[in-house]
């Protein structure tokens, strides 16, 4: 289904006594894909539907409005185009208001921190992380 559908069909989806589904940003969505997985990118013990197809997200291309960011799980590609094309949708829903349950106002600075590479970054190549 194109974009907008897939908005749709989650904004008015109801499952398991639950009406509050939407489609997955960008980051949520490639959270699930494994790098170290292939055909599909992601665990077929908790994904056994079909799951190495090119799914859409929330997230739109900033630069193209007519494009959205999608992540095709057969090899956990992430990339955008037309919001036209049709892919997959996969509904997602919090438990809780929030995306996170970090809190915010926390001072407690990590013991260490560990980076992967997730290329291309669709958010920002220039990114400059501090802590």
């Amino acid at each position: 289904m194109t974009w907008e559908e897939a908005l749709a069909l989650c904004e008015n989806y109801t499952f398991a006594n639950y009406d509050d589904w939407r489609l997955p940003n960008i980051k949520e969505l490639r959270s699930i894909s494994n790098d170290q997985l292939s055909n599909p990118s992601v665990s077929t013990t908790l994904f056994s539907n079909k799951v190495a197809n090119a799914y859409w997200s929330s997230t739109s291309e900033v630069r193209h409005a007519d494009q959205a960011w999608f992540v095709n799980f057969e090899i956990g590609l992430v990339s955008h185009e037309m919001k036209t094309i049709k892919h997959h949708v996969r509904c997602v829903r919090s438990e809780t208001d929030t995306q996170t349950n970090v809190d915010e106002d926390s001072k407690t600075v990590p013991g260490d921190l560990e980076l992967y590479q997730n290329y291309p970054n669709p958010f920002n190549p220039e990114t400059a992380i501090g802590y």
